[in-house]
């Protein structure tokens, strides 16, 4: 069933902005769908393994200063500080001060990268089962939905 079906247009052209947008949102609830419970299962969701992952991966030995976390994430100052004060809290990230007392620096710790290491290896094997793109279509979508946020693949 087509995605016009499924919204319920007969005329393919009627929306073409509205079918893009459900077509996102099932898929994100497809996703969401899957990734929740493996992710429960080490005390996560999807936005505190993505931060995990960006403070790990961009961050690494310097650290990441908490506004480009945030600006990644597409979260508010408020939402940041919550979710930053309960990864510090379980021991995941650490947070440094800089001669600048309002710039934080976020680091992951031990404790958070193994957390990582130890969840990877089955968000992959979803990922992977969940996927069927071939290499080309990947790397298509992903730059369509970076053009979609407003940044260059």
């Amino acid at each position: 069933m087509t995605i016009y079906r499924e919204m319920g247009f007969d005329n393919v052209s009627e929306h073409p902005q509205g079918a893009v947008l459900y077509a996102l949102a099932r898929t994100f609830t497809f996703l969401h769908k899957r990734l929740t419970p493996y992710y429960a299962k080490y005390g996560l969701d999807a936005v505190k393994v993505n931060a995990l992952m960006i403070i790990k991966h961009i961050g690494k030995d310097e650290g990441i200063p908490q506004r480009e976390l945030a600006d990644r994430l597409i979260l508010s100052e408020g939402n940041i500080t919550q979710m930053i004060k309960w990864l510090e809290k379980k021991g995941l990230v650490s947070r440094h001060g800089t001669k600048d007392r309002r710039f934080k620096l976020l680091q992951i710790t031990t404790k958070g990268a193994k957390l990582l290491d130890d969840l990877w290896p089955g968000h992959r094997q979803l990922a992977e089962a969940l996927v069927t793109l071939t290499e080309q279509e990947r790397h298509t979508l992903l730059r369509l939905l970076a053009k979609l946020r407003g940044v260059t693949a």
